[in-house]
């Protein structure tokens, strides 16, 4: 029986061959963050333990507070789901926060991609809220934080993206405490830009972006305005150019409480065009947040507020049902059968205001999504009811 012997040459070529290395094609992004910063907040709200989610990377991370308002949510790795930036605060004013980045990989799971961070410990105040926007106009999400933990001043910082990833820097134009911070196209050149009031940093802060996340800065109204708690920009009006919607107390204005500079389009703001939604500050005080929609469905956007009682540290719920000229009257006897919350105590009073239907019951739901424990308002069609 014959062998059958098979000879196998190999001829190696001089060539120098390098690792393969596999590279995705970058994928379009699924979000425009290119969008005002109140689109973001009342958008991509997901519904999810940001606790668990915390302690699923940090085992420490029972101890940090403040998840509320160091919390940001957007698509950081480009992979369709929504990841989140923390920024972890101890509750001490005056200290550092800890940043990370938790990336979604879906049901429930998440890692640690604070690796996308060049300088994960970039060091900064606790900041009162955060927002979501493309400020360098790459499609990628960056993250403005203010900081100041309550009466702390410091510089505003960005998360911005760049090629590889992340990095924290310094936005500089005012050390201040900002209250709140919001974002929106004000001179209509194509980029968002900032705008921060403070609690006891006066006055407001424009920052006007080039289109790559450079602001040239502008106070406005120092020693004139006082204590303000909220802003939000969007178009109200719907006339192409981006409004300011603004909660704070002001000395020598007739305009107090929360009011409406309207846009021109221009870069800048000014008192002597502007609505009130409510003046009677002896009553009210600046809201801590709001919210914008046509609850009633009659064609007319109504606001939705909410504040602390600071007698019980509950939150009161106000409502202003709008009309076709823009003007505003309160109606919270009527839309509200009880517009205080149960909670009640330090740190349990609501932050934020969301409309959605969070039971799935089929009626929405208004609601604070960092501190949902099963205690909404449910809209009927007609008015809240307290759950």
């Amino acid at each position: 029986m014959k062998k059958l012997i098979f000879v196998i040459v190999i001829i190696l070529s001089s060539c120098t061959y390098e690792p393969y290395e596999y590279r995705e094609e970058p994928k379009e992004p699924k979000y425009d963050y290119n969008q005002p910063s109140y689109y973001f907040k009342h958008n991509l709200q997901p519904n999810v333990d940001l606790l668990d989610i915390a302690l699923q990377l940090d085992t420490n991370a029972q101890s940090y507070g403040g998840f509320d308002t160091g919390v940001a949510y957007a698509d950081f790795d480009n992979d369709g789901l929504l990841d989140i930036s923390f920024a972890f605060a101890t509750g001490e004013d005056g200290t550092n926060v800890k940043h990370l980045i938790a990336l979604n990989k879906g049901k429930g799971k998440y890692i640690d991609g604070t690796y996308l961070i060049s300088n994960p410990n970039y060091e900064a105040f606790s900041s009162r809220k955060t927002i979501i926007g493309d400020f360098n106009n790459d499609g990628k999400p960056d993250v403005v934080r203010p900081t100041g933990a309550h009466r702390f001043v410091d510089y505003s910082y960005i998360m911005l993206s760049n090629e590889f990833g992340y990095t924290f820097k310094s936005l500089g134009g005012d050390k201040r405490d900002s209250h709140t911070i919001s974002s929106g196209d004000i001179d209509n050149d194509g980029d968002l830009d900032l705008v921060f009031a403070g609690e006891t940093s006066e006055g407001v802060l424009f920052g006007v972006n080039d289109g790559s996340a450079n602001f040239t800065w502008d106070l406005k109204w120092n020693g004139t305005i006082h204590e303000a708690f909220t802003s939000e920009m969007l178009d109200i009006n719907k006339d192409g150019n981006i409004d300011l919607i603004l909660g704070a107390k002001l000395d020598d204005s007739d305009i107090k409480g929360l009011n409406i500079l309207w846009g021109e389009g221009n870069g800048s703001f000014s008192y002597n065009n502007s609505s009130p939604i409510y003046n009677n500050l002896k009553t009210y005080t600046s809201p801590d947040d709001l919210l914008v929609s046509d609850l009633d469905k009659d064609g007319n956007l109504d606001i939705v507020t909410v504040f602390i009682n600071l007698v019980d540290n509950s939150s009161i719920l106000e409502s202003f049902k709008g009309s076709s000229d823009y003007s505003f009257t309160n109606n919270t006897s009527e839309w509200f059968d009880n517009n205080n919350t149960t909670a009640s105590g330090c740190c349990s009073s609501w932050v934020w205001l969301y409309l959605e239907d969070r039971d799935k019951n089929g009626s929405i739901d208004l609601y604070d999504p960092s501190k949902y424990n099963s205690q909404h308002f449910e809209w009927n069609g007609y008015s809240f009811i307290r759950k």
